[in-house]
């Protein structure tokens, strides 16, 4: 059967489906790889179409795409992409479920395996443009969970300086991980916001605020991680945002995509997030960060 034959018909009988999928598809050791990939193709079709999985069916297909994602075949990339993509479908319907078994795919390293990470930033654009407050909770709570855990065996340096290592190689490789660095970014926000050393913190933060010339990616994932860290170091945030400011120049000219636009465009974006990651205590602070935007916006108006 066709993908577009199995979804409509899942329409009617999305469970039926599913459980012939799956039944179907644990019989892994008479199936090709080459066959494999298409039945997981199939399967994240009919969940994209769905409007509501079975919590159960769920679980069954969370753990069946996460072996997916890391079984060796000659497909290479291609098979464990299409296994990831399953899960990327099933994180509109069960976003803690499917984050949970990602981070467990961590394994205890710093750093996952390509075909994780490669999921991880696609959930990382996804809950950053959907603005659903509730999978930003989910995400930003589970992720801040899984760090402070990482950091009982790895110290918050270590994990900075690896971190900002695979940020620069990441930048420097030639293929395109822009998902990742998203995640990235995220990630590192997440290290310094469970930090207890607040040079550390301020030391950092000026690091990734650094990287901000370099285009929308960096803007998107260095505001992201900036709101998580103002969580809980919120004035070492504001600290650092001020003086990082007066070391970006004011444009010149009205070319928009140049290293000076990312980086006030990475300001603006940054007291957006911070006020976001504050949650109520943003009331007290409200006339210093919309007086600080639309500074940044009166110097600079070519921004946004």
């Amino acid at each position: 059967a066709s993908a577009d034959n199995l979804c409509a018909l899942a329409e009617t009988k999305l469970t039926g489906v599913l459980r012939a999928i799956c039944k179907y598809r644990q019989s892994i050791h008479k199936i090709s790889p080459k066959h494999r990939l298409r039945i997981n193709e199939i399967l994240q079709a009919v969940i994209h179409s769905a409007r509501g999985v079975d919590y159960r069916l769920a679980n069954v297909i969370i753990r069946l795409a996460s072996e997916d994602m890391l079984r060796t075949t000659d497909l290479q990339d291609l098979y464990q992409d299409a296994a990831g993509d399953i899960l990327v479908a099933l994180w509109s319907h069960f976003p803690a479920e499917v984050l949970a078994k990602l981070l467990e795919g961590f394994q205890g390293r710093l750093l996952p395996y390509r075909s994780i990470l490669c999921v991880l930033g696609k959930l990382a654009n996804q809950a950053f443009a959907e603005s659903d407050p509730f999978k930003i909770d989910v995400w930003e709570r589970k992720l801040v969970e899984f760090v402070e855990k990482l950091l009982i065996d790895i110290t918050d340096r270590a994990c900075c300086e690896e971190l900002i290592q695979e940020l620069m190689k990441v930048d420097t490789d030639s293929r395109n991980h822009s998902l990742e660095k998203v995640f990235l970014y995220q990630y590192y926000g997440a290290v310094l916001r469970a930090s207890d050393n607040s040079q550390l913190v301020r030391e950092h933060l000026y690091r990734i605020l650094a990287l901000s010339h370099r285009g929308p990616i960096e803007t998107k994932g260095i505001a992201s991680a900036v709101g998580l860290v103002a969580s809980r170091h919120l004035d070492e945030v504001l600290n650092v945002l001020e003086d990082f400011s007066k070391t970006v120049p004011v444009q010149e000219t009205s070319a928009s995509e140049n290293s000076q636009y990312y980086s006030w465009n990475t300001l603006l974006l940054c007291y957006g997030r911070v006020a976001l990651g504050i949650k109520e205590e943003v009331l007290p602070r409200v006339e210093l960060i919309m007086a600080k935007m639309i500074e940044y916006f009166t110097v600079n108006p070519v921004v946004l």
